[in-house]
């Protein structure tokens, strides 16, 4: 290639001429075009977002490429904004491996992984839920799993079963497959579940509360001042989040399930998540969440691994309600307050009275 213009070349990058330098190649015979060229080329579709023409000319150079660490980067990156994420994995897995310091291609790739939608992984989950399933792949814009949850609500009351959005990823699998007790099969410990006498969920929360009373006593804190507070400062939260990713506005793979059973609650003897840090376990999961189905009509509608986010038709509309609410909640969940934008029950007791989603993470 004409040494003279490859210099035009980059001086065009350099000045995010882009247009100019696929002009300029493209009037040369792609036959003629030398292995650097045509990476030049292919760098200047992907900088204008013509992804698809980026990986048709490097693909006419893999031969020369298989071993330089910059064409699987330059492909890719043009299969990753493609959206073809699983082949993105493939070609940036490959250039780590080449240049393992290379932090943006390392970057790209696990942005890359988190968004190939987990077949595998997903199918074993639904397997193991054994009940019906819808799958949704990742996705920017939430609104069809909003919808999809809304008339699957609808439907579940006059079908016999409750529905719930499930975020895929590996924890959540290593915590389903792992949950039950040695010499237990998961359909046992479900069924297991599914009988026990639950204990009352109330002396739950008043035992867990009283514990964190001490320890705040023990901290140097004062309980109404420092950890209670004025009923203010709250948000409203009316929509699910629990699905997304925190890392690139996408959300997981998402399962809806329709669990069989009637009672919402029982929906953690599908799921029986927790029982690690200060997360409940799944006997204490269920007796909590019969405890606010029947007193507030609150279900259970979205779980991950570590979140877990309830729905009910109306906020509450009582400020000592809210308070007592917002103190329990606090029990079964001190993230929730400790590390929140509230930082106190009064503060989380303002969010009550304004939400229709209730919201609990653990770390």
């Amino acid at each position: 290639m004409d040494h003279e213009l490859l210099k035009q070349v980059e001086a065009w990058h350099q000045e995010n001429a882009h247009a100019q330098i696929i002009a300029a190649l493209s009037a040369v015979a792609w036959q003629e075009l030398d292995y650097e060229a045509t990476g030049y080329l292919a760098r200047a579709y992907n900088n204008i977002g013509n992804y698809k023409k980026a990986i048709e000319r490097l693909q006419k150079v893999a031969a020369q490429g298989k071993d330089d660490p910059l064409w699987y980067i330059r492909i890719g990156y043009a299969f990753y904004y493609n959206e073809q994420y699983a082949e993105a994995q493939n070609y940036l897995a490959t250039a780590v491996k080449l240049v393992p310091e290379d932090d943006e291609a390392k970057q790209l790739l696990s942005k890359a992984q988190e968004r190939v939608p987990k077949k595998d992984l997903t199918e074993l989950i639904v397997d193991y839920l054994a009940c019906p399933c819808q799958i949704f792949a990742p996705m920017v814009n939430d609104e069809a799993l909003v919808d999809a949850y809304r008339e699957a609500r609808i439907a579940g009351k006059k079908e016999g079963f409750t529905p719930v959005l499930i975020s895929v990823d590996d924890v959540l699998w290593d915590q389903l497959t792992e949950v039950a007790p040695k010499g237990m099969t998961a359909n046992d410990y479900r069924q297991a579940l599914l009988t026990v006498d639950l204990a009352d969920g109330d002396e739950i929360l008043r035992e867990k509360l009283a514990e964190m009373q001490v320890d705040s006593f023990d901290a140097g804190l004062s309980w109404e001042d420092d950890v209670v507070g004025e009923i203010d400062g709250g948000e409203m939260i009316d929509r699910l989040g629990g699905y997304w990713t925190l890392s690139d506005h996408m959300t997981y793979p998402v399962i809806l399930a329709k669990i069989p059973v009637k009672d919402p609650w029982q929906i953690f003897a599908y799921l029986p998540i927790g029982g690690w840090n200060e997360c409940p376990n799944a006997e204490e999961m269920m007796a909590i969440a019969k405890k606010w189905y029947e007193k507030y009509g609150a279900v259970a509608a979205t779980v991950s691994h570590d979140v877990v986010e309830f729905v009910l038709d109306k906020p509450l509309d009582n400020q000592n309600e809210a308070l007592a609410l917002a103190l329990e909640q606090f029990a079964f969940c001190p993230d929730r307050v400790d590390q929140s934008a509230e930082g106190t029950a009064g503060a989380l007791a303002d969010t009550l009275l304004k939400s229709v989603v209730w919201y609990f993470w653990w770390d």
